[in-house]
Parts: C-alpha cells; sequence; structure tokens
C-alpha cells in the first residue's frame, strides 16, 4: 500500500515543564480592540468582574471533593486552584442556543478574555482555560476549541488543541507579566482559522479539526494542575471577524511517512533520509514496539520512494534482533560506485554496517567495527541519528564521514563527547577520530570549502555539565584534516535549541552554478529546565559562509516537533523529514529554496 502526498497542516507545540497553571481557552482570541466589526458580530455571552459568574448567569462546575475557592477581588473573580495536595476544580459555564451554535460554526467568532495569571506555572496548564464547543444544527461538523494558559518568568504562555493532529504551544513576552491581559481567540467559520492574540499580538495561527463536543462556552480550572487566575472580563461574539486572520505556516508539500500505533509499532523516531546516485529517497527510521522510551525492543525500518517523496513503499523491517536496541543508521551513498552504507549501533555499544548496491532493496548483512571505531574505556557508543557524508573535495576527498558520540560510563548521566568515524576504503576499514569536546552529544557533520568539516552539536551543558548558562546554543567545531582533531568548540547563538538533536546538509558548493549553501534544521526554542525545554517550532536555516551566519529562515511546522533530517531531491527541492505531533508521525515536506525566503 502506498501512502498518497497530500497538502495536509501538522501543527504542535510542548511547553516546558514545571509548575502547572495553565489557561484553557477555546476559539480565536484578539485583543479587546476593533478587530470584529460590531456590525458584523453580535455579543451573546458575557461576564464582568463586579459580581460572581453564577449571579451573571453562569453555571458552576466544581468536584465537591476537591473544590478550587471562588471568590471576588477587587473587581475580578479569583480561582485559586492552588492546593499543594492536588488539583482541585472550579469552572463557570454557560450555554448556547442551537441557532447560536449553528451560526458560530458557519460564520465564525471571538471569544474574548481578560485575565491575570499572577504566579509563575512553568507552562500552559488546565488550572486556568476557556472552552467553546459548537456545531450545525442537524448536529454536524462539530468543533471544540480548547486554550490553555501559564506563565514563565515575564512570558505569557498558552496551548491550542487542534484536534488528531495535537496541541500547538507557544509564549508571548509581555511588559508587565503581573498585570491584567487581553486574550482573543478568533475563529473563522469558512477556513477554520483560528488566531489567538495577547494584547492585540499574534500568538497563535492554525487551522482547528477538533472534531468533539464539550461545554458550549467555560472558563475556569477544569481539574487538572495548579494555578491561580483572576478574570475581570470574559465575552463572547458571534460572526465573522472582519479582519483577515493570520494564515498558519502552510508547506507546499507533505505527507505521513510513518504512523505511530500502526504496523506493529508503538512510536517511530529518529528519521534518516538520504537520496540515491539514481536519485531513490530512501527513508531510514527506528521502530519502537513498547514504547517511546530510548531503550528496548527497537528494530531498524525503511520505505523508499521513487518520485521524489509523493508516494512511498511498503514499509520494510531491515534488521530485527529480538529484545534489542537497533539503531537507525547514519546512511551515506558513495557517489563514485553509488553503494548505500549503513553504519548504526546495537545497544549503544556494538556498531556494525551492512550495505546495499541496488537502491536499498536488498542489503548485506551486517559486519561488527566496533574495535576500530572505539576505544576501551568508552562504554556507551551511538551513531548519528542522522546521515553520514562523503566529502567531495580536498586531499580526504572520497572519504565517508559518520558522526557518532560516546560516554565513559553506561548511563546517561555523564558527559557526552561528539566525533566522527571514517573511512578511506569505501567501507571496507574504519578509523575514529578526536571528539569535539566536552557536552558534545549527537551531531551533525557537513562539508566546507576545500574539503573542509563542521560539526553542529546538541548542548548537554545544562544537562549533564552543571551549567546552565552554557545551554541553549548549538556547539560548533571544524577540522582541517577531515575529522581527525577539530577546532576548539564555540557557540553560535543564532542557533538556539532545546537540548535536541538537528540536521545538517550541504544543499550546494559555490562555482558550481550556484552559490554556497549550508541549510541547518531544528526545534528553535530554548531550555527551560536543566533536562532541556519545549521541542516545538521546527525551522530551516540557511547559510552561505560555511555556518558563521545564518541570514535565512523559515518556521516549517510551529507544533510539537523534535528530530529531524534534510535531504536535497532529485528536482531541487528540499526534502525534509521529521518528527512531528509528539512523536505520533514521521513526517515528510518537500520545498524549494524561494519558500524559504531566498530573492
Amino acid at each position: 500500500m502506498h501512502l498518497e502526498g497530500r497538502r495536509i497542516e501538522d501543527r504542535e507545540m510542548t511547553f516546558s515543564h514545571g509548575q502547572r497553571l495553565f489557561i484553557f481557552v477555546s476559539a480565536i482570541f484578539l485583543s479587546f480592540d476593533l478587530s470584529v466589526a460590531a456590525a458584523q458580530v453580535e455579543t451573546v455571552r458575557t461576564f464582568t468582574g463586579g459580581e460572581s459568574p453564577a449571579a451573571q448567569g453562569w453555571t458552576e462546575a466544581t468536584d465537591p471533593a476537591e473544590s478550587a475557592p471562588g471568590r471576588l477581588v477587587d473587581e475580578a473573580w479569583r480561582i485559586e486552584d492552588d492546593d499543594d495536595s492536588g488539583p482541585e476544580w472550579r469552572s463557570y459555564e454557560v450555554t448556547l442556543s442551537d441557532d447560536e451554535r449553528d451560526r458560530a460554526r458557519r460564520e465564525g467568532f471571538p471569544y474574548r478574555w481578560r485575565v491575570r495569571i499572577p504566579d509563575e506555572t512553568a507552562k500552559p496548564i488546565r488550572a486556568i482555560g476557556t472552552e467553546v464547543a459548537i456545531r450545525r444544527k442537524d448536529g454536524s461538523s462539530k468543533l471544540r476549541f480548547a486554550v490553555q494558559m501559564g506563565r514563565r518568568h515575564d512570558e505569557l504562555l498558552a496551548q491550542f488543541h487542534t484536534g488528531p493532529r495535537g496541541h500547538v504551544e507557544h509564549g508571548l513576552r509581555v511588559k508587565n507579566a503581573d498585570d491584567f491581559h487581553d486574550w482573543e481567540l478568533a475563529f473563522d467559520g469558512k477556513t477554520q482559522t483560528i488566531n489567538l492574540r495577547v494584547d492585540g499580538q499574534l500568538l497563535i495561527a492554525e487551522r482547528c479539526e477538533h472534531e468533539d463536543h464539550g461545554p458550549h462556552l467555560l472558563f475556569g480550572s477544569r481539574a487538572t494542575d495548579v494555578g491561580v487566575s483572576e478574570w475581570e472580563r470574559v465575552e463572547f461574539l458571534i460572526g465573522k471577524p472582519q479582519s483577515t486572520l493570520a494564515e498558519p505556516p502552510r508547506l507546499p508539500f507533505v505527507n505521513h511517512v510513518y504512523i505511530s500505533r500502526t504496523e506493529g509499532y508503538h512510536t517511530y523516531r529518529t528519521p534518516a533520509l538520504i537520496v540515491t546516485k539514481k536519485g531513490t529517497l530512501l527513508a531510514f527510521a527506528h521502530g519502537r514496539k513498547e514504547s517511546v522510551h530510548d531503550l528496548g525492543n527497537q528494530d531498524m525500518i525503511l520505505r523508499r520512494s521513487t518520485d521524489n517523496g509523493k508516494t512511498w513503499s511498503p514499509m520494510r523491517v531491515l534488521l530485527d534482533e529480538g529484545k534489542a536496541t537497533v539503531g537507525t543508521p547514519a546512511p551515506i551513498v558513495d557517489r563514485e560506485t553509488g553503494r548505500i552504507i549503513a553504519v548504526f549501533h546495537i545497544d549503544a555499544r556494538r556498531v556494525y554496517t551492512m550495505y546495499s548496491d541496488d537502491e536499498g532493496l536488498t542489503w548485506s548483512k551486517p559486519v561488527e567495527i566496533t574495535a576500530q571505531v572505539s576505544q576501551q574505556e568508552w562504554k556507551m557508543i551511538a551513531t548519528a541519528p542522522g546521515i553520514g557524508i562523503q566529502i567531495r573535495h580536498g586531499r580526504h576527498a572520497g572519504r565517508l564521514v559518520v558522526p557518532a558520540y560516546y560516554r565513559l560510563t553506561e548511563h546517561k548521566g555523564s558527559s557526552p563527547f561528539a566525533y566522527v568515524m571514517y573511512s578511506d576504503d569505501f567501507g571496507e576499514t574504519w578509523k575514529h577520530g578526536e571528539s569535539a569536546g566536552p557536552e558534545t552529544c549527537e551531531a551533525q557533520v557537513a562539508e566546507t570549502k576545500d574539503g573542509g568539516l563542521i560539526i553542529n552539536a546538541r548542548n548537554h551543558w545544562a544537562r549533564t555539565g552543571g551549567r546552565p548558562d552554557l545551554a541553549g546554543k548549538r556547539i560548533i567545531a571544524r577540522s582541517n584534516d577531515g575529522g581527525a582533531t577539530w577546532s576548539q568548540p564555540t557557540f553560535d547563538a543564532a542557533l538556539i535549541e532545546p537540548t535536541c538533536q538537528a540536521s545538517l546538509l550541504r544543499y550546494s558548493f559555490a562555482g558550481e552554478g550556484s552559490r554556497s549553501r549550508l541549510l541547518f534544521a531544528n526545534p528553535a526554542d530554548t531550555p527551560t529546565t536543566r533536562h532541556g525545554g519545549p521541542r516545538r517550532r521546527l525551522t530551516v536555516r540557511v547559510s552561505y559562509d560555511d555556518g558563521h551566519t545564518w541570514p535565512v529562515s523559515r518556521l516549517v511546522d510551529q507544533g510539537v516537533t523534535a528530530y529531524s533530517t534534510l535531504a536535497r531531491l532529485p528536482d531541487g527541492r528540499v526534502g525534509l523529514m521529521y518528527e512531528s505531533g509528539g512523536y505520533r508521525r514521521l513526517t515528510f515536506a518537500a520545498f524549494d529554496l524561494k519558500w524559504l525566503g531566498e530573492e
């Protein structure tokens, strides 16, 4: 069975971990301005903070055993879901008529609220939020909008549930987070686009496909997480927004190559995408049978495409070693012979190679090379994740280079050290170079001018190095001897990261009828704890000077995204395969340089 490509958008985002205050809003939010013409909309439900919501026709919903206190504070209604013993519950609902719900579904609505979040929550939480549920009169075309809110320092946070594609999350820094702020969720019934704004500034632009029922209109705490909110005003209007809503990011082409909980696997992760000498796309991945976790019963799998990713062959299991963890390979294409060499690890202790001479249709038996690419004191070795490369220029032209990392312990609590394995005889024998420095984890390499190398590594200074001040920026080193040694590592402030794998690709060299281009992709966010931060907002960047600056960038997916892999397609477009939807899918996208923002 082939997976047909189609135009879709996947947007999900994940917020940082910590305390729990979740403001949960459903519908579209614009600020309390005049973005929607009064002539086109009708105010149908309101709450003002001079008295309790119950006194104004809102139905109170609480858990008798764990009821969050609600009381009037000045001119606002305060909901205190702040019990350290566990989550509480106090929300307020109103019923909409069938006509109102039908019109809101057909035309749209603005849902507005003015709220204060006095305490930090570290992420969006259900203890503070709003919901809207609308549908046509005949019961069809139902949609549910759910917004959860929170606060981290001077940043207001929001999460919006899009539907089957999961959540989208984002934050916005404000001048005074302790003050009341105006939120608006605006929905266009025709396009199903939503805009969420705070004080008039766009926070989230998405498409709602959450086909579910729920409270018609709600605000307050919904039983999980812990947080305090003060509500000064709530207003729900029906009618098409006058202003054109901002469109969500749209990829020219996208499809899903692997979907979790299908074909016998719990999760698919760590993609690796290469293009063969004849133009076939090979999409390798990690099939995890039992859970999303890194260790366990995991297989190496593959799908092929002969039409630039429009359709994909049935999935093949290339290697199943029982209960062992078989890593996704770092594949390389030998441009002279066309041979595809796959270098991979098993149980993060042993390293193997295997190859294909027929476009990935059949493969040789694995050959162990652990002794060639490691030292005795290394207790943990992992290849990539991502791809390997073949050097094209300079004195090391033809060399195969595979990024990897090692640790001096068998657990993840010690520093990782990124390095490369390399072969000068087309994969028959291998050597290893020196490390690029401490706290360098999952890395990718690319060729620079005159046959040099750049290594771009995941930063572990906060997670295992005890230096959070050095975290949140990719670690860079360069080599002039084919990866045997590396320069002193530096931090690239332009390449922010939440402690996650990233992808790097030499798209073109100068003097080949084109200009020099390196491409980089990762979730562009920063750590919020020593373990990392939200993996969201997958962004692709372009460098014209071998990775010293990155003047071009574009958001590809604003949702929950993680590991990725880049490739140049036979037709010149960029191919990007990445983890999307909170590890629900491995998604393939294709776009040209103009879409990225090149002039």
